[in-house]
């Protein structure tokens, strides 16, 4: 897709993705809507952490409705 395509050009990859879950539905249509997502991007060969996050999150709501 677009994004992805503009950070290969910038020089990053797709090093994960992070999975954040929410207790509240934000949207619905087919499905009701209950995550966000989040890409970590990488430049270079960066050292691995010695402890990484696991990849799915709690989501603690911030308050603005837009999210």
């Amino acid at each position: 897709d677009r994004f992805m395509a503009a950070w290969k050009r910038a020089g990053f990859s797709v090093a994960g993705h992070l999975v954040f879950t929410k207790n509240y539905t934000s949207k619905s249509a087919y499905v009701a809507y209950r995550h966000e997502c989040a890409y970590i991007l990488a430049k270079g060969s960066p050292a691995r952490p010695r402890n990484p996050l696991p990849d799915v999150l709690g989501w603690k709501y911030s308050g603005n409705r837009h999210h």
